[in-house]
């Protein structure tokens, strides 16, 4: 019972991460800026951290995805955040591509998607349903779900702009 309560506890503090850091990218560009990539972690002692991985977008997230495997901030967890696309039906849509892993207690790695139609779009700023695209078969995404729209709401600007955009058509 003991490893089931520190597996949720974990799984918890990933995806409020997410999903805050979440939230704050979706702020970020609904202005119609381009996302800076970002690499947020919760450090040994319980706090947040964010950098903005400045200069050339694809060299920026590969040093993100180096810092995600190589850990070199003692990280409990981190996620790189950055801009990208993801295929849906009705075609390839712009998204925030969110890299998550977990590195005390059980080692995770969750990709997800947060598709968006850009503001300069014919229907201006959108934010559609998060779409899971990696996630261990060991764990309850339901419960990761929660967890991440809990975070989302810590990130009250973020929170706002997302819920006054939100479309759920996709």
């Amino acid at each position: 019972m003991s490893v089931t309560i520190v597996v949720e506890v974990h799984l918890s503090l990933l995806a409020l991460l997410a999903g805050f850091f979440a939230a704050h990218a979706v702020w970020s560009i609904s202005d119609g800026e381009t996302l800076v990539p970002m690499y947020a972690y919760v450090d040994t002692a319980g706090s947040r951290h964010m950098d903005r991985l400045e200069g050339e977008t694809a060299k920026s997230v590969e040093v993100g995805r180096k810092r995600l495997e190589e850990n070199p901030d003692k990280a409990k967890c981190a996620v790189l955040i950055f801009d990208g696309y993801v295929p849906l039906s009705d075609g390839k849509t712009d998204a925030l591509i969110l890299e998550i892993r977990s590195y005390d207690g059980p080692a995770m790695r969750i990709t997800m998607a947060i598709p968006y139609a850009p503001l300069n779009s014919p229907s201006g700023f959108k934010v559609f349903r998060p779409k899971i695209l990696q996630f261990p078969v060991t764990e309850n995404s339901q419960d990761f779900i929660e967890e991440f729209w809990r975070g989302v709401d810590g990130h009250s600007q973020g929170a706002a702009t997302w819920n006054a955009h939100l479309d759920q058509t996709k």
